[in-house]
């Protein structure tokens, strides 16, 4: 319990009407979940506006209201005025659970693609040099053993300094965090601020949120020109066309930068020698600034996509002053990431990869991977989600017949979209000399530059594998670690992983103890 005059202290520019000395039990932006003596704060978001619920949080029990705009009428609650109410409730969260960041050391990272992997990376470079690491991101919120399903890449303030707080008590001396465009543009992290910033790359995605890629690119960079600790440093990839945008960007404001990059020769963080295989990676990194040093690098992860995920992992271990030893240990700690480029033991003579890419810069990458260690075809099965961007749908199509053989187009969570409209997008996109195959007929006429359309995911993934022969590689693009599928509004029991073990069992009548 906290006393409201306490957490409003930490806002500029306010102005009461009302008692301020009254306890505060929780914070809620929801009016239905208000409970007596809670704080109301009213937060205009893209769909709805808190400032329309005031009246019914009152009602429910709520003691004080924080808005931007004064209630039409007198409330018995205390109001407390505020510049911005999105900001505000990032302050308050964290004044409620006594801002348990201040001691710890936070690493944020963003960019379209890769955040997860070099979290996940970073996190073993600092559990091995014995360093209490938690992480927050895309695969949930994970501490000394803990983890809880993440809803949001990164949660809302409530939930964030909430999980801030129950890391703060158990021990967790650094957090690695995944920092995604929304939390920044809605400022959820308002407040918090980083020892360390990371830019992985940027490509199309959540336009139909942000618009532009111009107003994709100003969200993500406001991690580094808002929440970077003064004299700390930003680490960003140079090979990527807004990195580089991000790096001048940056030392125009004298930021010190850590570059890294495979193709960039003037990267601080460089590969001098990368051997890519089927059975991982192994690496020479050259490091510059700020230790001149060569670190060398055997991981079990696959394709030259997760080379540049190393790459920033270690720029970012360099700069935190992680020994070279433990960072290459850290590094081989990471045998496979949930859902990213994860293979998918069948007894079969081809390949089965499952992986997370939705946007076609991710879908190209790991289809190139791919196609790099594959001898027969590349068998692609992938939809798009509904109620998201619809700009990107024939882009996917195009990303997945540069490398692919065999496409199938099908469903991913189409949520309230009518599932056949997403289809007809990706369709829209196949290019004219790929023949459109019968599902019936495909498994005879399957060869290159053929695609076909199952809605059904369960269906599509049952004709790969049925169709698969030996040396080839099916691919199940887009949701990865998900599993679940949403139809509607309703979330609906699914994971690739597990349905394609399902089908296979039933296509070769093996027994139900084969499972992953």
């Amino acid at each position: 319990m906290r006393i409201l005059r306490d957490l409003i202290s930490c806002i500029d520019g306010i102005r009461c009407n009302g008692n301020t000395d009254i306890p505060i039990k929780t914070i809620c932006t929801n009016s239905k979940k208000v409970q007596p003596d809670s704080l109301f704060v009213a937060v205009r978001g893209t769909r709805m506006d808190g400032h329309n619920f005031i009246e019914e949080a009152v009602k429910n029990g709520a003691t004080a209201v924080v808005c931007e705009d004064p209630p039409p009428k007198r409330l018995p609650a205390t109001t407390v005025i505020v510049p911005d109410s999105a900001k505000a409730l990032a302050l308050l969260s964290a004044a409620f659970h006594s801002f348990p960041t201040k001691n710890m050391k936070l690493i944020g990272i963003t960019g379209t693609n890769g955040k997860t992997t070099t979290a996940i990376l970073i996190e073993q470079m600092l559990q091995s040099w014995a360093i209490n690491t938690g992480r927050i991101g895309t695969l949930g919120y994970c501490w000394n053993h803990r983890s809880i399903k993440a809803s949001l890449t990164t949660p809302d303030p409530v939930i964030l300094q909430e999980i801030f707080s129950e890391m703060k008590n158990d021990g967790v001396e650094a957090v690695v965090m995944e920092v995604s465009s929304h939390a920044l543009a809605q400022n959820r992290i308002h407040g918090c601020l980083y020892d360390l910033c990371l830019f992985t790359n940027l490509s199309q995605d959540h336009l139909d949120y942000h618009k532009t890629m111009e107003d994709y690119f100003t969200a993500k960079e406001r991690l580094f020109l808002e929440h970077l600790k003064p004299s700390r440093w930003a680490v960003v990839n140079a090979d990527d066309p807004y990195g580089k945008r991000l790096i001048e960007d940056l030392r125009n404001l004298n930021i010190k930068v850590i570059s890294y990059g495979i193709d960039s020769k003037v990267a601080d963080v460089k590969v001098t020698m990368m051997d890519c295989s089927t059975s991982g990676l192994e690496m020479e990194i050259e490091t510059l600034r700020p230790i001149p040093q060569k670190i060398y690098i055997n991981s079990s992860l696959l394709g030259s996509l997760n080379a540049y995920n190393i790459l920033a992992s270690v720029a970012a271990g360099v700069v935190l002053g992680i020994p070279r030893e433990t960072i290459a240990e850290g590094v081989r700690k990471v045998t496979k990431v949930e859902g990213r480029l994860e293979p998918v033991p069948i007894p079969a003579d081809f390949n089965l990869i499952v992986d997370y890419a939705h946007t076609p810069d991710a879908m190209e990458k790991v289809l190139q991977c791919l196609r790099e260690w594959t001898e027969g075809k590349l068998i692609v099965v992938f939809g798009c989600g509904g109620d998201r961007d619809p700009t990107k749908r024939p882009l996917m199509a195009q990303a997945a017949t540069r490398f692919g053989d065999v496409v199938i187009i099908t469903s991913d969570n189409p949520r309230t979209e009518d599932p056949q409209q997403i289809i007809d997008h990706i369709v829209a996109g196949m290019p004219s000399h790929w023949k459109y195959v019968d599902p019936e007929r495909i498994v005879i006429q399957g060869r290159k530059s053929s695609y076909t359309v199952i809605p059904d995911r369960k269906e599509a993934i049952r004709l790969a594998l049925t169709i698969a022969e030996r040396n080839d590689t099916v691919f199940l693009g887009g949701k990865g670690h998900e599993t679940y599928q949403i139809i509607g509004t309703q979330h609906y029991p699914f994971d690739d992983r597990k349905v394609a073990l399902e089908c296979f069992r039933e296509i070769n009548n093996l027994s139900s103890s084969l499972r992953l």
